[in-house]
């Protein structure tokens, strides 16, 4: 998909001046719900991690498994989705976590 098919929904036209702009905040918002879908297999992937270490008595896979989750949790917080100032930075703003 290109960034324009994706932050279409983020498109408002005026008609006092007869152009489209962006708002900023519907596209973060379309941001935060693409990281959100990158997210989903990677947190069933450690959730099934977690219970492994929980059910093996594994406490330093089971807290590596926990801060994994909580950063995974975390990914719609990222403070670049906020500090994007056009759409091709917003795009760019997926934290690494979600990228290794």
């Amino acid at each position: 998909m290109t960034t324009f098919e994706v932050f279409q929904a983020a498109m408002v036209w005026n008609p006092d001046t007869q152009q489209a702009t962006v708002d900023m905040d519907r596209a973060r918002a379309i941001q935060r719900d693409r990281l959100r879908g990158l997210r989903a297999p990677l947190l069933v992937a450690n959730d099934v991690t977690l219970r492994d270490a929980m059910v093996d008595g594994d406490t330093q896979r089971r807290n590596a498994a926990i801060r994994r989750r909580d950063e995974l949790r975390d990914v719609t917080k990222y403070t670049a989705i906020d500090g994007a100032k056009t759409l091709e930075e917003l795009w760019k703003a997926v934290p690494k976590i979600l990228t290794e």
